[in-house]
């Protein structure tokens, strides 16, 4: 009997200790200030993390940033130098030389850049697809490109919106592998200029927005660059990377150079395997965003010495924080200055030496 009580007695106590304790517990984690209504865009986790800091303001070789917008900026080329030297960046390519009224535009451009920064500023010219339903475009086209290299333009920025946005007078969205364009690539090699095509996005823009969605916080953001084609009636992905392919095999003497490159693609599209592959005129630039590397790393056989891999880091991002999709880095800055002898015919692009 006495056995029992003192069974009973310390059976009370060791559950007058746990629920005190448990009732403190509970309580401390009732009153920590977690926001339950946070949003993922107000997330902005700081690392616990206590290591020695090694910042490098400088890559080891001279970089040619080959992927430039700089009027977006809003900084004059003065201004731009100096970020430029202080970045160890020898020249950057602006991608942004439209025509504007009979030409004055890059005409514009190309003396304010030649004028006081002779090699430092490359331009290239974009087509103004939005002229396609015109009965003259070809012509028109061709003839602006070939006065647009005589002023000193070195190449052509053609946007994603070919093959996704741009549609004819019916209203039916313009193709890549359009036959009809095939003289204005033919043309583009006959100048020995080559083309920076951006085709597509990250696969997953057309899968739905949803939580298994790797890039949700992007789509939900919006605006023009973070888009989901998973509704309407775009291209599929696989769809416009067979498109691009055919451009590439058709027109042998046209270089094209692919930016906006993603690491998944390597993976999830056959054509653009086969077209990185096998095309003698098709090069690839991959951006060096961490997240795109991380999350989708790209099979070790793409690393062997047949195979034509760049790297450039992004001059401009249109997102207002920094975040771990936008962090760049300067990798194998030899490659740039490699890349933009490949491509480019510019006499201050030759003299050049890593």
């Amino acid at each position: 009997m006495d056995l029992l009580k003192r069974f009973f007695v310390y059976l009370g106590i060791l559950l007058v200790v746990g629920g005190a304790a448990a009732y403190h517990v509970l309580t401390d984690f009732a009153s920590t200030p977690y926001p339950p209504d946070m949003t993922l865009e107000a997330f902005h986790p700081e690392t616990p993390g206590n290591i020695p800091e090694h910042r490098v303001w400088q890559p080891k070789f001279p970089v040619i940033d080959v992927h430039s917008h700089p009027q977006e900026s809003g900084k004059t080329p003065d201004e731009l130098i100096k970020i430029m030297d202080a970045s160890g960046v020898r020249a950057i390519v602006d991608l942004d030389g439209h025509w504007g009224w009979i030409g004055h535009r890059i005409k514009r451009k190309l003396e304010e850049y030649n004028l006081k920064y002779p090699g430092r500023f490359i331009l290239f010219t974009k087509i103004d697809f939005g002229r396609y339903s015109n009965p003259d475009f070809v012509e028109e086209t061709i003839q602006r490109l070939e006065q647009s290299v005589k002023w000193g333009v070195k190449g052509v920025k053609v946007w994603k919106n070919l093959g996704m946005m741009y549609r004819d007078a019916s209203g039916k969205i313009i193709p890549l592998d359009d036959p009809r364009l095939d003289p204005i690539w033919d043309k583009i090699g006959e100048l020995g200029i080559p083309v920076l095509i951006h085709t597509a996005d990250p696969v997953a823009f057309w899968q739905p927005v949803d939580r298994f969605n790797e890039r949700y916080e992007e789509l939900t953001e919006g605006g023009s660059w973070f888009d989901s084609y998973a509704n309407g009636d775009y291209p599929s992905f696989e769809t416009l990377m067979q498109q691009r392919a055919k451009i590439s095999f058709a027109n042998i003497r046209t270089r094209y150079l692919s930016v906006r490159t993603w690491p998944s693609w390597a993976m999830t599209s056959s054509a653009w395997g086969e077209c990185w592959m096998n095309s003698p005129t098709f090069m690839s630039i991959f951006p060096t965003g961490l997240m795109s590397w991380a999350v989708n790393p790209i099979p070790p056989v793409t690393f062997s010495s047949n195979i034509k891999t760049a790297f450039c880091s992004a001059s401009t991002c249109i997102r207002k924080r920094t975040c771990i999709r936008c962090t760049t880095a300067f990798s194998r800055p030899r490659t740039s200055i490699s890349i933009i002898r490949a491509i480019t015919t510019s006499t201050a692009a030759g003299k050049f030496t890593a």
